[in-house]
């Protein structure tokens, strides 16, 4: 969607720098926190891409703290990757929740976009949850109704009921429209 502006377009200053926090993400920072909620020690430095994690966590926070956004005040992609892998990581106390992180989240979330994208998820966890309630309720009659009471209550814990579909298929568009509507109309937001 290059029309909705989610990237600097080629020739533009901002192109090498949106690249390099875009890769950043995946050779630097993915690799460092798993290293570290492993437990396991960085590789030599020869074949490390990230180095440590405490000078990558520096790198990233030194230009967070430069703001409002990775490319100063254009909003991109990036920032949509970087704002919800910085949320996740940090409810899961695998990236501290320092200010200049924190606030670079509250800004990523804040945007129109990701309201209107929450609440299509929001309603389609429910549509979702609605579905798998509805399944469950008639696998407890098919199951019962096949083993008597030793299964009542407990679904299709024998395995003798159908698949439930949320696990076999999704509805149609289902996730689609996260990344298209997050990025799409950030441009202008």
């Amino acid at each position: 969607y290059p029309e909705a502006g989610p990237a600097p377009p080629i020739g533009d200053p901002l192109r090498g720098p949106y690249l390099r926090w875009m890769v950043f993400y995946g050779s630097s920072f993915e690799p460092a926190v798993i290293d570290r909620a492993l437990k396991r020690e960085p590789a030599p430095a020869s074949t490390n891409p990230y180095g440590d994690y405490d000078t990558m966590l520096a790198t990233l926070t030194a230009q967070l703290a430069k703001g409002p956004y990775l490319l100063g005040e254009t909003f991109s992609a990036a920032d949509v990757l970087w704002g919800t892998a910085l949320g996740w990581t940090t409810r899961f106390k695998l990236v501290p929740e320092t200010p200049v992180i924190l606030d670079y989240i509250a800004r990523v979330g804040a945007r129109p976009a990701v309201a209107r994208a929450r609440a299509k998820d929001a309603e389609l966890a429910a549509a979702q949850h609605d579905r798998d309630v509805g399944v469950r309720s008639s696998n407890v009659g098919e199951t019962a109704a096949r083993c008597g009471p030793v299964a009542v209550g407990g679904g299709d814990s024998a395995g003798l009921g159908r698949q439930r579909p949320s696990l076999v298929e999704k509805p149609a568009g289902a996730f689609d429209h996260v990344p298209v509507d997050a990025v799409r109309s950030n441009a202008a937001e």
